[in-house]
């Protein structure tokens, strides 16, 4: 995914950042766990900034669009005077990692055969690699 990143700007002016240097990526189960303290956005896919501070953090402000006006919302399901007690609570929270089911064959062999024509060279083993061979107890 680095490589592709890096590639995806003729200019080189993209860049790729790994969490710790790692080369794989974790996904977090983060809503289960937070859906117990905080509403959801109203129209979260009409926004395009958005901005937290360690000072407020019970307030996130969001833009539709870059040097708009930000909005404010107060996400937190409690009130101010139990808020340092939740973000506590908060902070010691682990979230589970989330784990994506291995892709079907059926779908490797969809990607390889229809979809890799179509894909620059450079990516074709990134994005629609060979599926394995198929053992017959399959």
């Amino acid at each position: 995914m680095v490589e592709v990143v890096k590639k995806s700007s003729v200019a080189r002016l993209n860049k790729a950042r790994r969490y710790n240097d790692r080369a794989d990526f974790q996904y977090f189960d983060i809503i289960s766990s937070l859906e117990t303290y905080f509403k959801k956005l109203p129209g979260l896919q009409k926004f395009q900034h958005f901005h937290f501070t360690r000072a407020n953090p019970c307030v996130i402000k969001a833009q539709k669009f870059a040097n708009g006006p930000f909005e404010e919302f107060r996400l937190l399901k409690i009130g101010k005077s139990n808020a340092s007690k939740i973000i506590e609570k908060i902070k010691a929270l682990s979230f589970p990692v989330l784990v994506p089911p291995p892709m079907k064959y059926e779908r490797q062999e969809y990607l390889y055969n229809y979809i890799r024509p179509f894909v620059r060279d450079e990516f074709k083993d990134i994005t629609c690699p060979k599926p394995p061979v198929r053992s017959t107890n399959e």
